[in-house]
């Protein structure tokens, strides 16, 4: 497997980080997410604001993926920032326990960041050879005219993935996905500080999607063939995150929910007992 590769100064930068892109190519495909779990073990962990979560999953011969290990650990909301990366040390205190509590040894780490984190497009094309798109992503001037940022592009690593090809039309749909790298090392640098050894990291939606797939074919093995899969939709609301996915003819529609700071104090208000009409 290639690994992801720092620079001197221990951080990723866009030209290191070519190897996340080979990591989070073909979201959508058929191919997608398949770790080589054969030859070295991975743990993913997932951070929110409010639990922490470890899994490890082995692969067997009949190449069927079973959850082996897996642990949690609620965080105490007294000692978390509203930026995560800024409560790093109680962080690796949990992250070190919930390891523990799952006896898991491997210091090998996939991790999920924020949605917050990344930009996620997708746009509409000229239809292109795979040498234009090349040329056209290698000199920048891709995405000059297909995405208006505000934010400088330089910070950010790019992927992208041509989803969709209509000749009829002559246009292609591509797949844009920028990760902040200050959020990539942050990250980086938190599971490093817990002596942990970070391979691939990947956009929170896109993870949640990748195994939605592998739950959609695990059902296929158990039922007529023939019978068509349901459309799905994700949904993620709450305090942090807020967005649905949708993916439809294979191509995915990303939507961001916007909630108000009143809205997201009556959300802070629910609980067992204390549902109210606005909540």
């Amino acid at each position: 497997k290639s690994k992801l590769k720092e620079n001197d100064t221990g951080k990723f930068t866009k030209s290191s980080l070519s190897g996340l892109s080979q990591k989070l190519s073909g979201f959508f495909s058929s191919k997608i997410s398949k770790i080589n779990a054969s030859t070295e073990e991975v743990v993913g962990i997932d951070i929110s604001h409010e639990a922490i979560h470890v899994a490890q999953a082995t692969k067997k011969t009949d190449e069927k993926w079973v959850l082996e290990k897996f642990s949690y650990r609620f965080l105490d909301q007294t000692k978390i920032k509203e930026n995560l990366l800024e409560s790093s040390d109680y962080l690796v205190s949990e992250i070190t326990l919930a390891l523990a509590n799952a006896s898991i040894t491997t210091k090998n780490v996939a991790l999920s960041i924020p949605v917050t984190s990344a930009i996620i497009r997708v746009v509409t094309s000229p239809l292109m050879t795979e040498e234009e798109l090349k040329n056209a992503v290698d000199t920048n001037s891709l995405w000059e005219n297909l995405i208006q940022l505000s934010d400088n592009l330089n910070d950010y690593s790019i992927f992208h993935q041509v989803i969709n090809r209509d000749t009829t039309k002559n246009l292609m749909d591509i797949l844009f996905v920028a990760s902040k790298l200050s959020d990539v090392n942050g990250y980086s640098a938190l599971f490093k500080k817990a002596g942990l050894n970070p391979i691939i990291i990947d956009v929170r939606c896109f993870t949640l999607k990748n195994a939605l797939d592998e739950r959609a074919k695990t059902r296929l093995l158990f039922k007529d063939t023939k019978e068509q899969e349901p459309q799905s939709a994700i949904l993620e609301f709450g305090l942090e995150e807020n967005y649905i996915i949708i993916i439809h003819n294979s191509i995915p529609i990303i939507t961001d929910i916007f909630l108000r700071p009143q809205e997201k104090t009556i959300l802070q208000s629910v609980n067992e007992n204390n549902i109210t009409q606005e909540a």
